[in-house]
């Protein structure tokens, strides 16, 4: 089991509404699986074969576990799974009828994923990460009916921290989700978001947008000449033993923004290896530099909300989405956190937290993680 929560001052609610022409409301995520129940008792979770029935980090991560359990009871949610690490290992996992091993939609976690995958791909090709959209998407840009020319000098950088400008507030999509056809609907949707326009200049502040993650799953196909999911699976994903990731063939149009569906023990084994509480991205955090101040102590990174602490660095995102349409609904949740005492807890459930559960969810996590 693992849960990732995080101050109520700290966590940021993100969403970003999608309108269609049919009905819906979206915050970044995706569909969820019906999977068998967890035999776990909440008062005993199940712990990994090689890990010891006791010590102290055993009873926070038990701790940690029973107080998910007991918020998806107290909440008539009916679905939902927690894995937690220790020092990066597995030492708890559970769920309600959804094994942590399941994969789920894990909405707008996906854009750490997408970040971490796009300076991989730099890294590869030697783009850096200042390098305008210009530069590596000009024939797209061309062929694209540009409503703002500022557009063409947003960076990368300011893509991965929201500080491109860009406050398109939602991304409209015609017709259903198809997964044959999420090419289509993703060139679709940047068409949209550069004939929208920019409502502030590239580098002049923080503004959360979905549109900033779609671009990014462009640049990687652009830099890499491969499908983002292929490439990021095969690069990232993959070489930490992770195999539950893929894009979810239901809300595949959610792409690079909040359209992957992973299991909560491999979402905590992606967070451990990137995101830790000395460093991000094998980077120190005090020095680097691809992060924007959201308010008072708390940055926004490579598809994560950071701050610092007296011991180290704690980490963290929420996703959550909601569509309601006549051909196919969906509601689920997910929350991730690195803390910096070593916990890290990566949770998903069915259904959406942005009525201010999801604050609740985050504090009573952080509690049981720090035996408050």
């Amino acid at each position: 089991m693992r849960v990732l929560s995080e101050h109520p001052w700290s966590s940021i609610r993100l969403c970003g509404l999608i309108l269609i022409t049919l009905v819906c409301v979206a915050c970044s995520g995706d569909g969820d699986p019906v999977a068998p129940a967890d035999p776990a008792d909440p008062a005993d979770p199940e712990l990994p074969e090689d890990q010891p029935a006791d010590g102290p980090a055993v009873t926070t991560a038990n701790n940690i576990v029973t107080a998910f359990r007991s918020f998806l009871e107290d909440n008539t949610i009916d679905a939902g799974s927690i894995a937690v690490h220790y020092a990066g290992q597995l030492i708890a996992d559970s769920g309600i009828n959804r094994l942590a091993s399941d994969p789920a939609p894990v909405a707008s976690l996906s854009k750490a994923i997408t970040a971490v995958c796009t300076f991989n791909a730099l890294k590869l090709t030697g783009v850096s990460p200042d390098t305008p959209i210009e530069q590596i998407l000009p024939e797209l840009l061309s062929s694209t009916a540009i409503g703002d020319e500022r557009i063409k000098q947003i960076t990368v950088a300011q893509l991965i921290t929201h500080n491109s400008g860009i406050h398109t507030p939602h991304i409209s999509v015609l017709g259903p989700f198809v997964e044959t056809m999420q090419a289509e609907q993703i060139l679709w949707q940047f068409e949209f978001i550069a004939h929208d326009g920019l409502a502030a200049d590239p580098g002049s502040g923080y503004f959360y947008a979905n549109a900033n993650y779609l671009i990014l799953g462009l640049v990687i196909e652009k830099l890499t000449g491969e499908a983002h999911e292929s490439w990021c699976n095969q690069n990232v994903l993959q070489p930490l033993s992770i195999s539950s990731a893929k894009l979810s063939s239901l809300w595949t149009i959610l792409s690079s923004y909040g359209g992957w569906e992973i299991s909560a023990i491999d979402y905590a084994k992606f967070v451990d290896a990137y995101f830790t509480s000395y460093s991000v991205l094998d980077e120190n955090p005090d020095t680097f530099a691809t992060k924007i101040l959201v308010n008072n102590d708390t940055y926004y990174g490579p598809g994560t909300f950071m701050r610092s602490s007296p011991t180290g660095y704690l980490y963290w995102h929420n996703g959550s989405f909601t569509w309601v349409s006549p051909q196919q609904s969906g509601n689920f949740g997910a929350f991730f956190a690195s803390y910096a005492n070593d916990f890290t807890v990566s949770v998903n459930l069915n259904e959406d937290l942005t009525d201010g559960r999801g604050s609740e969810l985050d504090w009573i996590l952080y509690q049981a993680a720090h035996d408050l």
